[in-house]
Protein backbone atom coordinates (compact mmCIF):
# COMPACT_ATOMS: atom_id res chain seq x y z
CA UNK A 1 0.00 0.00 0.00
CA UNK A 2 1.15 3.53 -0.71
CA UNK A 3 0.95 6.34 1.82
CA UNK A 4 -1.73 7.96 -0.34
CA UNK A 5 -3.72 4.73 -0.55
CA UNK A 6 -3.50 4.21 3.21
CA UNK A 7 -4.71 7.77 3.86
CA UNK A 8 -7.59 7.55 1.38
CA UNK A 9 -8.73 4.26 2.92
CA UNK A 10 -8.32 5.44 6.53
CA UNK A 11 -10.19 8.70 5.94
CA UNK A 12 -12.86 7.11 3.77
CA UNK A 13 -13.60 4.52 6.46
CA UNK A 14 -13.61 7.12 9.23
CA UNK A 15 -16.27 9.02 7.26
CA UNK A 16 -18.19 5.76 6.74
CA UNK A 17 -17.97 6.04 2.97
CA UNK A 18 -17.68 2.82 0.98
CA UNK A 19 -15.35 2.35 -1.97
CA UNK A 20 -18.45 2.18 -4.15
CA UNK A 21 -19.83 5.47 -2.79
CA UNK A 22 -16.49 7.25 -3.28
CA UNK A 23 -16.22 5.84 -6.79
CA UNK A 24 -19.71 7.06 -7.66
CA UNK A 25 -18.96 10.57 -6.38
CA UNK A 26 -15.74 10.63 -8.43
CA UNK A 27 -17.31 9.09 -11.54
CA UNK A 28 -14.82 6.21 -11.57
CA UNK A 29 -15.12 2.45 -11.22
CA UNK A 30 -15.07 0.94 -7.74
CA UNK A 31 -12.04 -1.10 -8.82
CA UNK A 32 -10.20 2.18 -9.50
CA UNK A 33 -10.64 3.28 -5.89
CA UNK A 34 -9.53 -0.18 -4.74
CA UNK A 35 -6.37 0.07 -6.89
CA UNK A 36 -5.54 3.50 -5.40
CA UNK A 37 -5.97 2.18 -1.88
CA UNK A 38 -3.76 -0.83 -2.66
CA UNK A 39 -1.13 1.49 -4.11
CA UNK A 40 -1.30 -0.14 -7.55
CA UNK A 41 -2.33 3.13 -9.25
CA UNK A 42 -2.43 6.83 -8.36
CA UNK A 43 -5.20 9.29 -9.08
CA UNK A 44 -4.50 12.38 -11.19
CA UNK A 45 -3.90 15.74 -9.49
CA UNK A 46 -7.42 16.75 -10.51
CA UNK A 47 -8.88 13.62 -8.92
CA UNK A 48 -6.79 14.12 -5.77
CA UNK A 49 -8.41 17.57 -5.47
CA UNK A 50 -11.85 15.97 -5.76
CA UNK A 51 -10.96 13.29 -3.19
CA UNK A 52 -9.69 15.97 -0.79
CA UNK A 53 -12.95 17.85 -1.19
CA UNK A 54 -15.16 14.78 -0.68
CA UNK A 55 -13.18 13.42 2.29
CA UNK A 56 -12.62 16.91 3.74
CA UNK A 57 -8.85 16.57 3.95
CA UNK A 58 -6.06 18.89 2.93
CA UNK A 59 -5.35 18.77 -0.80
CA UNK A 60 -1.65 19.61 -0.42
CA UNK A 61 -1.24 16.78 2.09
CA UNK A 62 -2.81 14.23 -0.28
CA UNK A 63 -0.76 15.58 -3.18
CA UNK A 64 2.40 15.23 -1.05
CA UNK A 65 1.48 11.62 -0.19
CA UNK A 66 1.07 10.98 -3.93
CA UNK A 67 4.62 12.23 -4.48
CA UNK A 68 3.51 15.57 -5.93
CA UNK A 69 5.30 18.42 -4.19
CA UNK A 70 3.36 21.49 -5.29
CA UNK A 71 5.34 23.80 -3.04
CA UNK A 72 8.57 23.21 -4.96
CA UNK A 73 6.99 23.01 -8.40
CA UNK A 74 4.77 26.09 -8.31
CA UNK A 75 6.60 27.60 -11.27
CA UNK A 76 5.69 24.65 -13.46
CA UNK A 77 3.13 26.14 -15.87
CA UNK A 78 1.20 22.91 -16.33
CA UNK A 79 0.57 22.45 -12.60
CA UNK A 80 -0.09 26.15 -12.12
CA UNK A 81 -2.68 26.13 -14.92
CA UNK A 82 -4.31 23.02 -13.49
CA UNK A 83 -4.56 24.59 -10.03
CA UNK A 84 -6.01 27.80 -11.44
CA UNK A 85 -8.67 25.87 -13.35
CA UNK A 86 -10.12 24.09 -10.34
CA UNK A 87 -12.92 26.03 -8.64
CA UNK A 88 -12.76 24.13 -5.38
CA UNK A 89 -9.01 24.75 -5.08
CA UNK A 90 -9.41 28.41 -5.86
CA UNK A 91 -12.05 28.71 -3.16
CA UNK A 92 -9.93 26.91 -0.58
CA UNK A 93 -6.62 28.52 -1.45
CA UNK A 94 -7.59 31.87 -2.99
CA UNK A 95 -5.40 33.77 -0.53
CA UNK A 96 -2.33 31.60 -1.07
CA UNK A 97 0.37 32.88 -3.35
CA UNK A 98 1.84 29.66 -4.71
CA UNK A 99 4.89 31.43 -6.09
CA UNK A 100 6.20 32.05 -2.56
CA UNK A 101 8.84 29.72 -1.19
CA UNK A 102 7.20 30.11 2.24
CA UNK A 103 3.74 30.36 3.69
CA UNK A 104 2.57 33.07 6.04
CA UNK A 105 1.38 31.35 9.22
CA UNK A 106 -1.26 34.03 9.75
CA UNK A 107 -2.67 33.33 6.27
CA UNK A 108 -2.67 29.57 6.85
CA UNK A 109 -4.58 29.93 10.09
CA UNK A 110 -6.96 32.60 8.74
CA UNK A 111 -8.28 31.09 5.51
CA UNK A 112 -10.90 28.37 5.30
CA UNK A 113 -8.76 25.30 4.68
CA UNK A 114 -8.09 21.90 6.19
CA UNK A 115 -5.11 22.16 8.51
CA UNK A 116 -3.95 19.19 10.54
CA UNK A 117 -1.77 18.87 13.62
CA UNK A 118 -0.56 15.33 14.39
CA UNK A 119 -3.29 13.82 12.17
CA UNK A 120 -6.03 15.90 13.86
CA UNK A 121 -8.06 18.32 11.76
CA UNK A 122 -8.00 21.75 13.40
CA UNK A 123 -11.35 23.44 13.92
CA UNK A 124 -11.94 27.11 13.17
CA UNK A 125 -11.95 27.80 16.91
CA UNK A 126 -8.62 26.01 17.41
CA UNK A 127 -7.06 27.99 14.56
CA UNK A 128 -8.35 31.25 16.08
CA UNK A 129 -6.93 30.22 19.47
CA UNK A 130 -3.54 29.50 17.85
CA UNK A 131 -3.59 32.92 16.18
CA UNK A 132 -4.30 34.58 19.53
CA UNK A 133 -1.44 32.70 21.20
CA UNK A 134 0.99 33.52 18.40
CA UNK A 135 0.00 37.21 18.44
CA UNK A 136 0.47 37.29 22.22
CA UNK A 137 3.92 35.71 22.01
CA UNK A 138 5.19 37.57 18.94
CA UNK A 139 3.25 40.82 19.40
Amino acid sequence: MSDLGIEIKRTRKSKRITQKQLAERLNVAESTVRMWELGKNKPSVETIAQIANILEVDFLYLAYLAGINLIKTETDKEISDLLKSKENLLAAYKDFELNKDYFDLHELLSIDNHLHYKDKLLTKEEKEKLLTIIETVLG
